[in-house]
Formats: C-alpha cells, structure tokens, sequence
C-alpha cells in the first residue's frame, strides 16, 4: 500500500488511529506516572495516620479502676466511663465502711456500762454522786464474780479442809484396818501404812477439787476495787472500776475459749495466779517489758492496779486525790487536761508492736502470771491474739512445780506444766469508747470534754 493510501485510510479512520496511539502510550508511560501518584498519595495518608494516631494518643489518659492495685491502663475518659468509676468507687467506698464498722463492732464487742443512770452523764450529779456509786460497787463486784464463772474459776482446797478430810480418813482407816481408836499409839509398820494410805487420799481429795474447776483463781487475785462509805469515789474513779472490769471481761474471755469446759487437771491454763492491768487511764503507755510480775515472783494479787493505791484505787489516777480525781482539775471536765499523741503514733522502744495510746485508740496493758501445760503453750498464746481487740507483746517461760503446788493443793494432772508470764496488749477504740466516758476521763486521756447546749462544758458536776 502506497503512502498516500495509508494517509487517506488513517484520515478515514481518524478515530481509531488516535484510541490506538492513547492506548500504546497508556501502556507505556502509565506504570511510570501512576507509580509516582500512588508513592505521592502513599506519603499523604502517612502523614495522616500519624497526625491520627498522636490525636490518638492525646485523647487517650491514664486510667485506674478503684481497688485496681496499683494496674493502671490507657483509655478515653468520657462521660459513660465516669459514671461507671463513681459507680465503683460508692461500691469501694460502701466496702471499706463495712470494713470499718466490722471492726469497730469486733473492737467493743458487747462491752456496756453497768449503770447508764451514771455514764457517761448523771442526770442529776448532786445526788445520783451521794446516792449511785455504792450500787455501781456491788454491781462491779457481781461484774467480777461473773468473771470467775465465764472461767469456771475455783480454789483448791484450803489447809483446813484438808486437814479435817484427813482426819476423818485416818480415823475410820485405824479402826478398820488395826482396829485402835483415835489417839491409840502404832506400831512403826502401821504409821508407814497409813502415811501411805493418807498420801493417797491427799492426792485423791486435791484431784477431785480440780475436776470441779476450770482454772485456779481466787476473786482476791482479781483484785476488785474497794469502796468505803465516808469516802465518796468520783465520777471518774468510778468510771476506771468499769474499764478495768471491761479489760477483765476479754481476758476471761479467752481463758475461757481455750481451756473450754475441760476440767482443770486437763485444761491448758490450769491457774492465774496474778493479774495486773497498766495503763488504764493513763496517756503514756506504760513499756511492755516493766512489768511487776517475773518470774519465780509469787502472791495472789492485792496492792496491784486496781487496790488502794493503783489505778482507779483512792490514791491513783482517777482517784480522790489523783489525776481526774475531785482534787484535780481534770477531775471536773475542764479543757486543760494532757494532750494525746496523734493517730498513728508508734513507739517500738515501748511494745514489739510499737502501738501506744493515741487519738484513735487506748493501749492497756495486762500483766498475767500463769500455770500452763508445756505442751499446749502454742495454743495459749494463740488464744490471746485476737485482731483488732488483743494481742502477746512480752512473756517469759519458766519452770513449774507441781509437787509444790500440790502441797498449796493444786492438782495440775500428770502432764508436765511451766509458769507463762504474759503481757497482754489491749486496744480500744476511742470511736466508741469515748461516747460512755465522763467528762472527767475524757480530759484527763486527752479527749475534749463535751460541749453543753449553752456552750459551756458539759462536765459531769
């Protein structure tokens, strides 16, 4: 075909001359020109994924559900998620209230006054102070009988006693066996047998008293207060024989739970044979370790925390003439008593726990010398450690005499036994406590004392 031929074809079919030549250079330079575009278009959502992701993250804070120990996350805050933390935390809120008033009830137990006409306010102090405290006394002292019952507490036979079981036996033993009267002269094989015959009903007598008993203790090992009616004990005095029957109360508690209703030959606390409480009433907690009671010590209470001359005794502090008493400012519900130490204050010199009293709680003290089973201590000392209420912070072992004892006649049983003297840490919250307290005490422990209606103290006089 001549070239004026294919011109004219190509004029002819203009249209599809110049589809062929746009689909040849398509073919050719499209892979270029589209690679460029599709790097450029590449580029530009880059940068705007990133722009996206730190909008992203700037929306995103750090975030902890309550209770989360400590787990944190990264998400949005928004209205929806804040509803739902205040959810939880009115949930995390109502739990630890119920932590607290659980303990708080664990704390006071069913601990009352005896006698709420008198705390923590009297309705008419003029007279409810002549008339009330020798009522409160004999209450008190039914508190402390009630003590030896919870404990099943007894005493071992006394020297009389035992002296007239004897001689009852000894007589109808002569006459059965050797057939002599009272005051008849024996020969030395006769003495020998009713030696041996008395030995045995000593011990047969001492053991049956203890299977009558739960433990050891006499009401005068207690020492309960006295009251003497030309002296009248002021309101705070009064208050103390009520604390210190309060701290009583635990302790015989205790006792009570870990010996159960086994007799005393199989008990694991078989006698108290004293008992001191320190640092009642008191500001500065007492040391653990400053005790008056070690070992090898002997008595049966009397003169101790409690007596004529300790704590709530007529010359101790909340006594007549001590700190809190009628002759001390304290005394009256004034404002200028000692102040306590903040909440949280500790002192290790003074206890292992290093707890004193303070604004939130009173630390007592007490002091327990104790015949126990060697192999059931563990058990014991575990008993004394209640939560939130008591706890061991001092204690020294030693050895026990049981045939010495037998002579007082106690009867420990056959298993060996060794004296356990114990310091038992009390803990008191001043969140319940403080509301049955007079004025008084409330001073004279560092608590402000109430404000009357007026404006003026409400004191207890």
């Amino acid at each position: 075909m001549s070239g004026n031929a294919v011109f004219q074809w190509i004029k002819a079919h203009v249209v599809i001359v110049i589809s062929v030549f746009v689909i040849l250079i398509s073919l050719i330079g499209g892979p270029i020109v589209s690679d460029g575009w599709n790097a450029e278009i590449a580029s530009k959502v880059k940068k705007r994924l990133k722009k996206l992701d730190e909008m992203d993250r700037n929306g995103q804070q750090e975030f902890q559900w309550p209770g989360g120990e400590g787990v944190s996350e990264q998400t949005y805050i928004t209205r929806a998620l804040i509803e739902s933390y205040k959810v939880a935390a009115a949930g995390r809120v109502g739990q630890s209230d119920e932590v607290v008033s659980r303990m708080q009830a664990g704390n006071r137990g069913d601990t009352t006054v005896l006698m709420p006409e008198l705390f923590p306010t009297p309705k008419d102090p003029q007279r409810d102070l002549e008339v009330l405290p020798p009522v409160l006394h004999r209450k008190i002292e039914a508190g402390y009988d009630a003590v030896l019952t919870m404990m099943h507490a007894g005493v071992p036979p006394t020297s009389k006693e035992l002296q007239e079981e004897l001689e009852a036996k000894r007589d109808t033993f002569v006459d059965r066996n050797f057939m002599k009267g009272p005051g008849e002269k024996l020969d030395p094989e006769e003495e020998k047998d009713l030696r041996e015959y008395l030995a045995e009903q000593r011990l047969a007598f001492c053991r049956d008293r203890a299977n009558e008993v739960g433990v050891y203790l006499a009401k005068a090992t207690l020492d309960p207060p006295t009251y003497v009616n030309t002296q009248k004990p002021s309101l705070a005095e009064m208050f103390t024989w009520q604390w210190r029957l309060w701290a009583l109360e635990r302790i015989s508690s205790v006792v009570a739970e870990i010996n159960g209703d086994s007799p005393e030959p199989l008990a694991a606390i078989h006698a108290v044979n004293r008992v001191d409480v320190r640092g009642l009433m008191e500001v500065d907690t007492p040391a653990a370790g400053a005790r008056s009671i070690h070992l090898g010590s002997s008595g049966r209470g009397g003169g101790g925390p409690g007596g004529m001359g300790g704590p709530g005794g007529m010359g101790g502090p909340g006594g007549m003439g001590g700190p809190g008493g009628m002759d001390d400012p304290g005394g009256r519900g004034g404002s200028d008593g000692p102040s306590a130490p903040p909440a949280g204050t500790q002192d290790f010199e003074r206890s292992v726990t290093g707890r004193i009293t303070n604004a939130e709680f009173d630390v007592i003290l007490v002091d327990l010398d104790l015949i126990v089973s060697l192999d059931r201590i563990d058990e014991v000392l575990e008993g004394f450690s209640v939560p939130a209420v008591m706890s061991v912070v001092d204690l020294e072992l030693g050895r026990a005499d049981a045939f010495e004892a037998l002579t007082r006649g106690e009867y420990f049983g056959e298993a060996p036994v060794a004296q356990l003297i114990l310091t038992v840490e009390t803990l008191w919250l001043r969140s319940w406590s403080q509301e049955l307290m007079p004025d008084e005490t409330r001073v004279q422990i560092g608590i402000a004392p109430r404000v009357a209606s007026e404006g003026g103290s409400g004191g207890s006089f």
